[in-house]
């Protein structure tokens, strides 16, 4: 879809005009962009995966993950070429997401004293959400749906605005009790051993295809393993190992699901040694063998008689 508007939402617009009004880019296929300092945005992929770096670190999204991003952050995106990808990505209006956070924290009295007091940019961690992903991929995905299908008004893009905007305003929340769970007495301690909890994730989402070890992923992060993964498990409750299994095992039901690579291919793609060792783990991790995916997907394909 080129460039339009849904009421007071653009669709594709020039670069110049993200942030002065709410605004999705969205794509397919490869493509590299950048670098490029964006307005406060999410990054989610409807299909495949891409990467955003900015300031040094690198952020993998796929699946049910998003990235945020705020206004004015240097970045850079690539999305690969070897599966195929779409990339849904809302940009908020300047003030539009503080906006949302003032309608939820204020009471009604203030709201109706000073209906259009101006809301000063929202700085939001700039992080990978996985574990916390639902609250916003709901609104996400429900408006990528209704624009997709063609069912999509000027005031229900718009109302769906705001429903995304006052659910990113709450990740906020979640960040902050994410932080009081990591296990250190001072909260600057909490604040820096989260943030290098943040690179160690990174690492993980970004490794998917490689033999990561606990060293090699607590290195990233700055920490000593022990310490990593004894503060990444108070903080996400599973060990960095289930974790990263997990992600590998979603990444490849979605191969399954959207390539013709064999189940050997997908297999070392999401970084296993052993095809049986996988193809066990995949069954009882998801409820289904990795076969029973990719004939589910060729049944799909084939057309009715």
């Amino acid at each position: 879809m080129a460039e339009a508007a849904f009421g007071d939402v653009r669709w594709n617009p020039s670069s110049e005009l993200l942030g002065v009004y709410n605004a999705i880019h969205s794509g397919s296929g490869p493509m590299q962009l950048g670098p490029f300092a964006g307005a406060l945005s999410i990054k989610h992929m409807l299909r495949g995966s891409a990467t955003w770096s900015a300031a040094g670190r690198r952020f993998r999204v796929e699946g049910a993950s998003f990235l945020v991003l705020n206004h004015g952050t240097v970045y850079t995106m690539e999305r690969e070429a070897s599966e195929p990808t779409r990339s849904f990505c809302p940009f908020f209006a300047r003030g539009y997401v503080a906006a949302a956070t003032r309608a939820l924290c204020a009471g009604d009295a203030a709201l109706l004293d000073a209906p259009d007091a101006p809301s000063p940019e929202l700085e939001l961690p700039e992080q990978i959400h996985s574990v916390d992903a639902a609250p916003v991929l709901a609104p996400l995905r429900s408006l990528a749906g209704a624009i997709q299908s063609g069912a999509a008004s000027g005031l229900g893009v718009e109302s769906a605005f705001v429903e995304l905007a006052s659910a990113l305003a709450l990740t906020r929340d979640g960040v902050a009790r994410e932080r009081a769970r990591v296990p250190a007495l001072r909260a600057s301690t909490r604040g820096e051993l989260h943030a290098r909890l943040q690179r160690g994730r990174e690492r993980m989402h970004a490794g998917l295809q490689e033999r990561l070890g606990l060293a090699e992923i607590a290195r990233a992060a700055g920490v000593a393993p022990h310490h990593f993964h004894r503060a990444f498990r108070s903080v996400y409750g599973v060990t960095p190992h289930r974790y990263l299994t997990r992600l590998r095992l979603e990444r490849a039901a979605r191969l399954l699901a959207v390539t013709d690579w064999s189940v050997t291919e997908i297999c070392a793609q999401v970084g296993f040694e052993s095809l049986g060792s996988f193809s066990a783990l995949f069954r009882r991790e998801l409820g289904r063998a990795p076969s029973e995916v990719r004939k589910n997907r060729e049944a799909r394909a084939v057309p009715a008689r």
